[in-house]
């Protein structure tokens, strides 16, 4: 029962190393001749159904749809902002600019929305006005307060040597 490799080479070729005949892959296919046909038949079989296994378990894709500085869990909603600055009903402002130092200290930021570009647009709420579509650079309402940064989760608004961070 001693080999070499070329014996062994000459077996799976199917001449049995010359003093047999019929052996090897060749041999088994001349005495089953439906194999032929079975054996690629599961092969293609079995690639059909993997491949179907991997587009139907990679269609979802995890995406963080949380909003920037929120949990929409928490029953908040979204408003939609049609103006530069919005009276409440209950409260007459009679035309003045309530943000100032008291409603300054009431203030809180309602709303910090994140554009594609990565620029903060931010909506803050005074005691009386609510002051939407804030960016850097923006005077709130009338006054002097200037939005000097916005941040995932504050609005910082400076006057002169002032500076309030107002936060949700």
């Amino acid at each position: 029962m001693n080999m070499d490799i070329k014996d062994l080479i000459a077996k799976l070729k199917g001449n049995g190393g010359g003093d047999k005949r019929g052996g090897g892959l060749t041999g088994f296919f001349d005495k089953n001749p439906k194999m032929k046909i079975i054996i690629p038949a599961i092969c293609l079989g079995i690639s059909v159904l993997v491949a179907l296994v991997i587009i139907f378990t990679t269609g979802s894709i995890d995406i963080d749809d949380t909003p920037v500085g929120g949990d929409v869990g928490n029953g908040s909603q979204v408003d939609v902002l049609p103006q530069d600055v919005r009276d409440y009903e209950d409260i007459e402002v009679n035309g003045d600019d309530v943000f100032d130092d008291v409603a300054l200290a009431k203030a809180k930021v309602t709303a910090i929305i994140v554009n594609s570009d990565g620029y903060y647009t931010a909506t803050v709420e005074a005691e009386k006005q609510s002051y939407p579509h804030l960016q850097v650079g923006d005077y709130v309402g009338t006054s002097s307060w200037l939005v000097e940064d916005i941040t995932d989760d504050c609005v910082i608004v400076s006057l002169g040597e002032k500076k309030i961070k107002l936060e949700y």
